[in-house]
């Protein structure tokens, strides 16, 4: 069947589907109802036409049942009237029966109604059962499924369905399937949403917090219990479908009943044993019944929650408070996934893997209890896929070459009172111009990663089980989609524990997430964007500081680049562990770049450092100079709508040169409006902080005193912050009163990408065009 659906914005998505299992129920792609799980907003209507283009064909309104974003599956409901004209169902078989290079079929819409309102039917083969941990998790196939088949059936030459159609990647045969093992999970009823709490001491006992959920779309779930024990560490337990028997040295098994409240949420305490012995761990697994007294055991796993030490709860006092000139070092993990969706139907999947480590030293506290510290980079590993594919090209080469120079970088970091971060400057100092735009972009992520696990501590006494409110600033996206949002985050203080004598406080967090958009203009789809976020810090008691921490976010999103709906789907997964001391060798010392002269350099030289260009990707460079003598005063930028957002798309130099002001060239025509930051009489450009990532966002500018002919840092103001006011830590350039005579930058037939100052002495460097 076709499907159709239609947002409250006034968008409109189109698919396939089929019938199955019980009359009234439709399975389709969760993506083609544009949700990300069972929680996402629904759409404004839904629509599925049965035999379209045949004489009998009919269409009927449809609602969301359930939607499993894992699986990328969706059940819709039809009313019990229009459930009674159906007649027939597809039989289901099992994927895992199927064999490469087998013969199946692809039934659905392709390209919508846009290519008729009649079924597809394409003939294709299997090549490629694709497993994870022994179990099938896609089902590829040579071509024949394209922007419309999401959702349709994919059925073997007997008609019985073999899988669910849901991805191809462009330019290739590679299309992707659902097994129908997924399918019967969801239908099936199943356990979602698991999560358990920070394991306590109550007496001789330990008890861990639960909380879950379950998808029953058909109600055939009649009871949930939990089961533990105690046995030898092992591999993962095999699901069955009666009791499983013990192993040797395995304990007896403690079943807990669970019932649901009234929002259909299970939650209580599992308790345990507080003397097992070292060589045995905790051991957990689900047991479901079904009517008729039948049940069946999830497969056992190990209990890691339990594993962990647990607390003591009782009252800490959480203060900030570092040790200067202390220095550690930080294992950060950050894991990116994005899905794009426009409004074609096509998806790109963009994943992007970061695993570092840094140097952190505490240089100083100021009076006012704000603390500086200063991050050096050991060594960064990147991976970055683009539908799963390595990403290749220029740019891929140009990250290569610049993890090298990772060394070369530095941040400054100055962190409020209570321990949240409050500015994240980066140092490019050092790094050679070729290499500085490609780590900008890492650090996009790796800032807001950081950012994301500092957190407000309470400055006093609480007891276990206190909470407290925090905003969290998020930017959300990559390669240039970036959402800017934020989350009213709860803090609750768990307990402590003792890690090397030293006690340990336990904090865990959640919050819903929500867009940072402007009002809209009139007859502009606002933007939107919905999501959680939540996780677990570990401080020292005693100090305050980020001992380690993990945290997820999940967020979707809508909104328009280029006069074009787009979506976004994405998670971003960050770890974080502090060790203490300096681990490895750390270059934090010269450079073979040297530091840029202040005279003028003769031509050809090499002893002067090329001008910065933040941004600008890999578009062609520009320069632009003052008249001899002149010195660079303001700009007039040019001011363009993304995200119902100002974002900084051109720019025109102002100079002074002999009492007299000029201008330089324009870059970039793109103009929704224009705005001017020109320095008072006496006074010129010293520095700018830009935010930017491939592209130019906006900046600040600081104007210095002009004392016969230089620049006094000491005597200076600082302009509005014009652009984007996107979350992103800014880099600064200049700002030690080396005169500005010009800007540099990077832009292409419609835009200004990129932009940088030229400062005295380095007017003779030219950029290289990429």
């Amino acid at each position: 069947m076709h499907i159709r659906v239609e947002y409250a914005d006034g968008d409109v998505s189109e698919g396939s589907g089929f019938v199955t299992i019980a009359k009234g129920l439709v399975v389709t792609n969760a993506h083609v109802v544009g949700m990300l799980d069972n929680d996402s907003p629904k759409p404004k209507k839904i629509e599925a036409t049965f035999n379209g283009g045949d004489a009998d064909s009919k269409t009927v309104e449809v609602k969301v049942g359930y939607v499993d974003g894992e699986s990328d599956l969706a059940l819709l409901a039809m009313s019990a009237k229009d459930a009674a004209t159906v007649t027939d169902l597809l039989t289901v078989a099992l994927s895992q029966t199927l064999t490469e290079t087998q013969d199946v079929f692809v039934v659905g819409f392709p390209l919508g109604k846009q290519a008729g309102p009649n079924v597809t039917v394409t003939a294709t083969t299997v090549t490629s059962l694709r497993k994870e941990g022994g179990n099938l998790k896609q089902v590829q196939v040579n071509g024949g499924i394209h922007p419309g088949n999401s959702g349709g059936p994919v059925v073997d030459k007997d008609g019985k369905l073999v899988g669910i159609a849901v991805a191809s990647y462009a330019g290739t045969q590679l299309h992707l399937a659902i097994p129908t093992e997924a399918l019967n999970s969801v239908t099936n009823g199943r356990v979602m949403n698991s999560a358990y709490g920070v394991p306590y001491r109550d007496g001789d006992k330990i008890k861990v917090p639960f909380r879950f959920e379950k998808a029953d779309p058909l109600g055939k779930m009649k009871s949930i219990a939990i089961e533990t024990w105690t046995g030898k560490a092992g591999p993962l337990r095999a699901a069955a479908s009666k009791k499983p028997d013990p192993l040797p040295e395995d304990s007896p098994v403690t079943v807990l009943e669970v019932k649901p409240d009234e929002k259909n949420v299970y939650s209580g305490e599992i308790e345990l044993e507080g003397n097992k012995d070292t060589k045995h761990v905790y051991w957990t697994r689900y047991k479901m019944g079904r009517a008729g007294d039948q049940y069946r055991w999830y497969p056992g796993t190990v209990f890691n929650a339990a594993q962990t030490a647990p607390v003591e709860r009782k009252a800490a006092t959480l203060k900030y408070e570092p040790a200067i000139d202390k220095q550690d070092t930080l294992a950060l993990n950050s894991d990116a996934s994005l899905r794009i969706r426009e409004a074609t139907g096509d998806d790109t999947l963009l994943n992007m893997n970061i695993k570092g480590k840094m140097q952190e030293k505490v240089l100083d506290k100021a009076k006012d209890g704000k603390v500086r510290k200063r991050l050096s980079y050991e060594g960064l590993e990147t991976t970055t896929t683009v539908d799963k594919k390595p990403l290749r090209g220029p740019g891929a080469d140009a990250l290569a070459k610049a993890l090298k120079d990772i060394s070369l970088l530095a941040s400054e970091v100055e962190v409020d009172r209570d321990g949240t971060i409050s500015r994240n400057l980066v140092d490019f100092g050092k790094v050679p111009r070729t290499s500085q735009r490609p780590l900008s972009l890492v650090l996009d992520q790796l800032g807001q990663s950081m950012d994301s696990l500092s957190l407000p501590l309470p400055l006093k006494e609480v007891v276990a089980q206190e909470t407290w409110k925090g905003t969290q600033s998020y930017v959300l996206g990559a390669l240039g989609y970036a959402v800017p949002a934020k989350a009213e985050v709860t803090y609750k203080y768990e307990g402590v524990y003792l890690r090397d004598n030293k006690p340990m406080a336990v904090i865990t967090f959640e919050g819903p997430l929500e867009g940072m958009f402007p009002k809209s203009q009139k007859g502009k789809k606002p933007p939107s964007l919905a999501g959680k976020v939540d996780g677990r810090i570990t401080v020292a008691a005693d100090t305050g500081v980020v001992q380690s921490a993990t945290e997820k976010i999940r967020a979707e999103a809508s909104t328009e680049v280029d006069g074009k709906p787009i979506k976004f789907i994405g998670t971003l997964n960050v770890t974080l562990t502090r060790s203490p001391g300096v681990l490895g060798k750390t270059n934090t010392g010269t450079s073979k770049t040297p530091t840029p002269s202040k005279t003028r350099s003769p031509a050809g030289a090499s002893a002067i450092r090329p001008p910065t260009i933040l941004g600008g990707a890999f578009d062609p460079e520009f320069k632009d100079l003052a008249p001899e003598g002149g010195l660079l005063v303001g700009f007039e930028f040019g001011l363009v709508k993304v995200f119902d957002r100002d974002w900084v798309r051109a720019a025109k130099p102002i100079y002074r040169a002999g009492g007299m002001e000029t201008t330089g060239e324009q870059r970039g025509t793109q103009l929704d409006n224009v705005v001017t930051l020109k320095a008072k009489d006496g006074y010129a450009v010293g520095a700018i902080s830009a935010k930017h990532g491939l592209r130019f966002d906006g900046l600040s500018v600081t104007f210095m005193k002009v004392v016969n002919g230089k620049l006094n840092p000491k005597i200076s103001y600082e302009s509005e912050y014009v652009g984007t006011t996107e979350v992103k830590n800014p880099t600064k350039l200049g700002g030690d009163g080396t005169p500005v005579v010009g800007i540099v930058g990077k832009f292409n037939d419609k835009e200004m990408t990129g932009m940088g100052l030229v400062f005295k002495g380095q007017e003779g460097c030219e950029p290289k065009a990429k």
